[in-house]
């Protein structure tokens, strides 16, 4: 169910526009400050769906593209019990723009973050340093399961493996 706010002057509840965050490193800021100018992209964003689920006794968090601004939203409006999770899929790709509070309420004992082919010349290298330790910080205990879809992306390919019989062992090159 989206989380809408009134619209000054009006009774309608709509979306918030969202501001795209200061110009930083890594783009992790606290809570509650302020970001740069408005952006149709992070409102965007910030908006897309985001749908927990709980399968027997599994509860999964699926954040779609969620922001800080959009996870500090949730964080505020939803009870720990509707946040916590044992799978969470981590938001936009692993962006650097998340809500680390938001990610340790949840404490997931599995994260997955699902990231595109990207290569080095792009401007957007998901996932970013700043969340995958922010989710190892999150996680539940003292360790926790992070998967990430692209890790292979910055790898070259030098030959192709094949194997060559040594005195009846497979050895792999």
């Amino acid at each position: 169910m989206p989380v809408a706010d009134p619209v000054t002057g009006t009774n309608v509840p709509a979306l918030p526009f969202l501001s795209k965050p200061r110009d930083s490193a890594v783009m992790h800021t606290e809570p509650g400050t302020t970001g740069g100018s408005p952006s149709v992209a992070h409102t965007i964003n910030g908006h897309s769906v985001a749908l927990p689920l709980t399968f027997g006794n599994v509860r999964l968090n699926l954040t779609g593209d969620l922001n800080r601004d959009a996870m500090d939203r949730m964080l505020e409006r939803l009870s720990p019990d509707q946040r916590a999770c044992e799978v969470l899929k981590a938001p936009h790709h692993g962006s650097a723009d998340f809500d680390f509070g938001a990610l340790r309420a949840m404490q997931p004992a599995v994260a997955m973050v699902s990231s595109g082919d990207e290569s080095a010349a792009q401007e957007y290298l998901h996932p970013r340093a700043t969340l995958m330790a922010a989710l190892g910080h999150g996680m539940r205990g003292d360790t926790g399961l992070i998967l990430v879809s692209e890790l292979a992306a910055f790898f070259a390919v030098r030959n192709e493996a094949y194997t060559v019989a040594r005195a009846g062992d497979s050895v792999w090159f």
